[in-house]
């Protein structure tokens, strides 16, 4: 078990004044912090936690339906030590979410399906950039072609588990 103050999960009704209280009380010593349907949180709130909370390695953001490109911008260049980060069903989130996430390379867990704005250069990228990755979830995405697969393939020699199911652009290549 983490220790009391290094992790935190987050009711469903949160707010962003929630996230900000806790992340002021704790900051530094966060590393793990679960927001999963926390549907009134924006990227006001994220924005916050990751300005106040720098060592977070695991984030779930999962069905925050408000956020955008910005706040997971945000959370990349101020939290680089991540290698969990779970954002499936964030309908708002593109492909700058995912350059964004490329540079925190240690990212071994990420979770995209659903992310229907996200196309296959940017699941090229994250072959290219995320060699530790072990846990893909990219279900619905939208962004896979052939060469989005074999750059996963070919960038991810850990890869245990990769899920890109209901993806009709793939051919048997």
């Amino acid at each position: 078990r983490v220790a009391e103050g290094r992790d935190k999960s987050f009711e469903p009704n949160a707010t962003d004044a929630d996230v900000d209280s806790f992340a002021s009380r704790c900051g530094r010593e966060v590393r793990y912090v679960n927001l999963k349907d926390a549907a009134a949180i924006t990227d006001q709130g994220v924005i916050a936690l990751a300005a106040r909370c720098p060592h977070i390695q695991r984030l779930v953001l999962s069905d925050c339906s408000l956020l955008t490109d910005r706040a997971v911008v945000a959370v990349a260049k101020a939290c680089p030590s991540l290698i969990d980060v779970q954002l499936a069903r964030c309908k708002l989130l593109s492909d700058a979410a995912i350059y964004a996430l490329c540079e925190c390379v240690g990212i071994q867990k990420l979770w995209i399906n659903s992310c229907t704005k996200i196309t296959p250069p940017a699941m090229q990228r994250i072959g290219e950039s995320l060699p530790a990755l072990r846990d893909f979830n990219a279900y619905g995405t939208g962004g896979w072609t052939d060469a989005s697969v074999g750059a996963i393939a070919q960038g991810c020699p850990m890869l245990d588990t990769c899920v890109i199911m209901g993806c009709p652009e793939l051919t048997d290549r």
